[in-house]
């Protein structure tokens, strides 16, 4: 139930809101005197995925939130379990994917460089809230999307200076889709659509630095 609720909450301010859910641009004196990110390899990930099938939705609308939670225990709770085993398995971590995306971003659209040295003029971090699949409504035909809640920060002399988050859900467009068999035969698409997530979060959230 929590979950449910959880992406019911995302999926209306998504439709509420318009890009980031909290973008700031940078501080002006702090453009002009940073130029380079060490990045923060610790990045925070919760030990589940989010995840709801198809039949949980239906079991939600129909049958109300304690149907919901009977087929979550019987579906969604075994299939995350598997899903989840399959990406470690496969080495498929959603941090590295968005830290990659953030760093990719970060080259491609603006001056800063990403360095390893202690000297760096401040620290990125990473902290992911969320990640995982779910069916976008009772008729998607068993098909999930990926979700992603992602939030960036710098950090200068210990002091948080910047911060943006944003998040992917089953309304985003964009995001690929692939019903639980796809994406447990095939975990290159657990890849694939954990990529898109990341990409699209990354490219308006480095936009506003």
């Amino acid at each position: 139930m929590r979950k449910f609720s959880f992406v019911l909450l995302l999926t209306l301010f998504s439709v509420l809101l318009s890009g980031c859910a909290i973008c700031t641009q940078m501080p002006a004196q702090y453009k002009q005197s940073i130029h380079t990110f060490k990045m923060d390899p610790n990045i925070p990930v919760p030990k589940q995925m989010m995840y709801i099938s198809t039949k949980s939705q239906i079991a939600s609308v129909f049958g109300g939130p304690f149907a919901q939670m009977a087929v979550a225990r019987e579906v969604d709770v075994p299939q995350e379990a598997n899903l989840r085993k399959i990406a470690q398995l496969n080495n498929i971590q959603i941090s590295q994917i968005v830290m990659q995306q953030i760093t990719s971003q970060i080259k491609q659209k603006t001056n800063y460089k990403i360095i390893k040295s202690d000297n760096a003029d401040a620290i990125l971090a990473i902290k992911i809230s969320n990640y995982g699949f779910a069916s976008p409504g009772e008729f998607s035909g068993g098909k999930l999307k990926p979700q992603l809640y992602i939030t960036v920060s710098l950090v200068k002399n210990g002091k948080v200076i910047w911060l943006s988050n944003d998040f992917v859900t089953t309304v985003t467009s964009g995001t690929p889709s692939f019903t639980y068999e796809q994406l447990s035969q095939n975990p290159n698409n657990m890849t694939i659509a954990w990529n898109a997530a990341a990409q699209r979060l990354a490219s308006e959230i480095v936009s506003h630095m």
